[in-house]
């Protein structure tokens, strides 16, 4: 069942209303929606620059701020698996009905793997995934047997105040909650009949020497499953390179590869 049958009857009333975790990039006027979300642990803010590039493209940028990751947080803010699962399918509800076709997917990592796992049924006009979290390297699946017995899990130092205020939204520790949501999603995903994927075009960007997504699985993982593209992100002349799962804007990429790295997506969303 696709998401505007499913959604049926109460769609006319809960979609026109947009959720108040789905953030409008700009004031441009387009004929078509971009949908966005973040990764674990991010600023969703720092995506904005992005966005506002590919918006030009004829695009209205939308942002998903995932639970967990809002400014109005507080811990009492749900954060099991479903209520991810619900505020993806409640944002491309709203732009499905307010555009009268489904969004363009923009995923960075754990966002990347959401769009994905839901993706049979919200079926994207085009999915752009940013070193998703589809394959992990295997050292990163060591976190997950030490969820039930901590309360947060702290993130890789940037070694700069300035760069975590930036790209994370956790100084002090993620609760765990959100992990176990994530590895949640990415064994469902293992085990999904992933046949729905060559329905949808995709493009993916992924570096070689990705702290935590495999760069060979994830190529395989993509070959086997899909007929997406494939390319590779690098950040040799970015000003902080320091960690290559971080590579979204000129200052993790560099000023040419960002651009390059624009260019790439408008061909896939012209062709």
């Amino acid at each position: 069942m696709n998401l505007r049958a499913r959604l049926k009857p109460w769609v006319e009333v809960k979609t026109l209303i947009r959720p108040n975790y789905l953030e409008k990039i700009s004031d441009v006027q387009g004929n078509s929606s971009l949908l966005c979300v973040h990764g674990l642990n991010q600023n969703p803010s720092c995506l904005r620059p992005l966005l506002r590039d590919i918006e030009p493209f004829g695009y209205e940028a939308y942002l998903l701020h995932l639970p967990g990751h809002r400014d109005l947080y507080s811990s009492y803010e749900p954060l099991l698996p479903h209520f991810f699962s619900t505020a993806l399918l409640d944002a491309s509800a709203h732009l499905l009905e307010r555009y009268g076709k489904p969004p363009l997917f923009v995923g960075y990592s754990f966002g990347g793997l959401l769009g994905v796992l839901n993706a049979d049924q919200i079926l994207f006009s085009k999915m752009i995934l940013l070193a998703p979290a589809l394959r992990l390297r295997f050292y990163a699946h060591l976190l997950r047997p030490t969820l039930p017995f901590v309360k947060k899990i702290k993130s890789v130092s940037l070694h700069d105040s300035r760069l975590e205020q930036k790209y994370r939204f956790y100084q002090n520790g993620v609760p765990s909650e959100i992990y176990k949501s994530f590895f949640c999603f990415y064994s469902q995903l293992h085990k999904k009949d992933k046949s729905y994927l060559r329905k949808t075009k995709g493009l993916v960007f992924s570096h070689p020497n990705d702290e935590l997504v495999s760069f060979s699985s994830l190529n395989s993982w993509v070959r086997n499953y899909t007929d997406w593209s494939r390319l590779t992100l690098n950040n040799s002349q970015a000003e902080f390179c320091a960690y290559n799962h971080l590579c979204f804007d000129k200052q993790t990429l560099g000023e040419r590869s960002y651009n390059k790295l624009i260019s790439d997506i408008y061909e896939f969303i012209c062709d």
